[in-house]
């Protein structure tokens, strides 16, 4: 990821939407989903089209349910802010720099109970032509 700051329209010309996957991490919680053959299998909780889609979502969804709290940065040597509103902007940007170069993103949310686990998954036309409308800007 270093080096890859820049927001692209790289996604374009790999022809990818994504499948965005919701999954509670519970003890009972079925391993299987930890494999992405198993989840690009299953119908996604949301398609989403363009890097700004999977950023709105993602962002969305951590709002939702965050527990906000401190956490140790060693980088910094210091305490940092986990959910906060910079937080969640540092994040929605590098979630949109990930997704406009194509890539899949794996996000875990903590909650005040169970946390969740986001998978969205890039996935090309190849892998997936049910989820392409006509018009469709990855299409192009």
């Amino acid at each position: 990821m270093i080096g890859r700051q820049t927001i692209t329209d790289e996604w374009r010309s790999q022809r990818v939407h994504w499948h965005a996957y919701v999954i509670p991490r519970t003890d009972s919680a079925d391993r299987r989903w930890r494999l992405r053959v198993v989840r690009l299998d299953s119908e996604p909780d949301a398609v989403l089209s363009s890097p700004v889609a999977v950023a709105d979502w993602i962002e969305r969804l951590t709002r939702e349910h965050i527990e906000p709290r401190q956490t140790w940065a060693a980088a910094e040597q210091s305490w940092v802010e986990f959910g906060d509103a910079d937080d969640l902007a540092r994040s929605r940007r590098l979630h949109l720099v990930v997704a406009s170069h194509g890539d899949s993103l794996y996000v875990d949310i903590p909650t005040s109970s169970v946390p969740l686990d986001l998978f969205v998954e890039a996935v090309t036309h190849a892998e997936c032509d049910q989820h392409n409308p006509e018009g469709d800007p990855a299409a192009a």
